[in-house]
């Protein structure tokens, strides 16, 4: 489906390809974006009529057109990219409930329900793309904290349970069967593995 090309569209220099096609609408990275576009939509909205799937393609495309001169690289194109289709998507959905059709969301897809509007300005887009990526850093490393130790399923269920449901120490510690003081040491531990990492403020 996809030539040799495209697959490593943009390539090493993303600014160099930006710049050149805010400059030429005749540029062929234009050509390129488009079809980096069609399979990212292709694999995101499988469950929708293939002429639903082409209307979600050309907004994207239109949306691109729109606002990539105001691109900033503070995630990569193809994240920006890969945001807006699912931006895209979401609308799509939204479009077909209303008409009572049957759609099956997936759950990543359902999460970002509501941010269509926030999402249309690069700049925007741009913001969520850098706080997914940096969510997605930040749970890799609480998992690879408890994948270290010699109780990696209890330490993700106090992870779990702490960081991402905000049960209390004493909470927790009923619901895996330990004491508070261990549920506390483990938060403890692996707040100061991500900080150190990454930076990241838990």
């Amino acid at each position: 489906m996809t030539d040799g090309k495209s697959a490593y569209w943009p390539g090493a220099d993303e600014r160099v390809v930006v710049d050149e096609m805010t400059r030429d609408r005749q540029s062929k990275h234009w050509e390129e974006c488009c079809k980096f576009v069609a399979r990212r939509v292709y694999a995101k909205a499988r469950n929708i009529p293939k002429d639903l799937q082409e209307e979600v393609a050309q907004e994207v495309m239109y949306r691109v057109a729109k606002h990539l001169a105001g691109f900033g690289f503070r995630c990569a194109l193809k994240t920006w990219l890969n945001l807006l289709v699912e931006h895209c998507t979401i609308d799509v959905h939204r479009q077909l409930q209303k008409r009572g059709g049957f759609v099956s969301l997936d759950e990543t897809l359902s999460e970002l329900d509501g941010e269509g509007e926030i999402c249309a300005t690069s700049q925007g887009t741009e913001n969520i793309a850098v706080a997914k990526e940096e969510l997605r850093i930040a749970i890799t490393l609480l998992l690879e904290y408890a994948n270290a130790h010699s109780h990696p399923d209890r330490d993700k269920q106090i992870i779990q349970l702490v960081i991402f449901e905000a049960h209390n120490y004493a909470e927790t510690a009923l619901l895996v069967d330990c004491n508070p003081p261990v549920v506390g040491y483990v938060i403890r531990e692996a707040k100061r593995y991500v900080r150190e990492n990454m930076g990241y403020k838990l």
